[in-house]
């Protein structure tokens, strides 16, 4: 408690204890292999950066203890195994009550906010193309795999999401169809269902393909957000919690950086075409210069 009476903030003294650059020092060394341990325990990237976040956060509110352990690496990473495991057995027990409550897991129908969200942006933006995140199509489709071909699946589905043209992509697909339709068709089907719109990337500009392709550039900024909405447990109110999200959203903006190709971006917006990434007119004269040297 404050000397005022009021309960001090548990941020209110969090502080590096030691070289200022220490802890930087130690993220940067140890963010990748907790990443990948994460990773490989969520199986999808978005939780998998939470759990991160929130190990390193821990890390940073006990620096003044684990600054002066002689394995800190190991610590941080036995905190992100113990939140992969605790947010399984969650996931457990709450599968565990809808069967006990005969609740299907397909029942919850879609979110009524998100639904009024698409039709508006429709309605404003009628030509608005909708772009599929490869990495959440990729883990769908896996889902309905075998692990023991996993591995394989994921290589063919990598070369359809890295695929130079359109074309491409679609002969990856089809290579994809082809090995695994007889034997499991929902996986298939799973990502056929999506083709159109997982491919919707290369009629923009090349430079925008890699922010095009996944939700990163929408998730990345929100991290910071979600991350402080778990360490205060809620904001009270629905306007504290925008004001919150506002005002994070805005320091966070101050470290941004811009998108690869952000000259292009009026292009975009002024209606240029473009084919597998290349401005139609530039493709145009090049086939025109491979006729004539032909």
């Amino acid at each position: 408690m404050r000397g005022d009476g009021r309960r001090r903030n548990r941020d209110d003294d969090l502080q590096v204890v030691g070289p200022p650059d220490l802890f930087e020092e130690f993220y940067t060394k140890e963010v990748k292999a907790v990443l990948a341990l994460a990773l490989g325990l969520t199986r999808r990237r978005w939780e998998a950066e939470d759990v991160t976040q929130e190990a390193f956060y821990r890390a940073f509110r006990e620096w003044d203890r684990v600054g002066h352990m002689d394995h800190r690496g190991a610590w941080v990473r036995r905190v992100a195994l113990n939140l992969a495991v605790g947010r399984w057995r969650r996931m457990r027990a709450e599968a565990r009550a809808a069967l006990r409550l005969g609740i299907p897991a397909s029942s919850e129908p879609p979110d009524p906010v998100s639904v009024r969200f698409w039709a508006a942006v429709r309605e404003v933006w009628p030509e608005t193309r909708v772009q599929r995140d490869w990495c959440h199509k990729m883990a769908n489709v896996l889902d309905k795999l075998p692990k023991r071909l996993q591995a394989r699946a994921k290589r063919l589905l990598r070369e359809a999401m890295y695929a130079e043209s359109r074309q491409h992509a679609t002969e990856a697909v089809e290579a994809f169809a082809e090995e695994f339709q007889a034997k499991y068709p929902k996986a298939v089907e799973c990502l056929r269902e999506d083709e159109e719109r997982l491919c919707a990337h290369f009629d923009f500009p090349a430079e925008h393909w890699k922010h095009l392709r996944t939700t990163n550039v929408i998730e990345s900024p929100f991290s910071t957000v979600r991350l402080r909405q778990r360490v205060t447990k809620g904001a009270g109110s629905r306007t504290k919690a925008l004001l919150m999200a506002f005002k994070l959203l805005d320091m966070a903006q101050q470290r941004w950086r811009r998108l690869d190709g952000a000259e292009l971006l009026p292009l975009v917006r002024a209606g240029v075409k473009f084919v597998d990434g290349v401005r139609e007119e530039r493709e145009k004269e090049k086939r025109s210069e491979r006729k004539k040297a032909a």
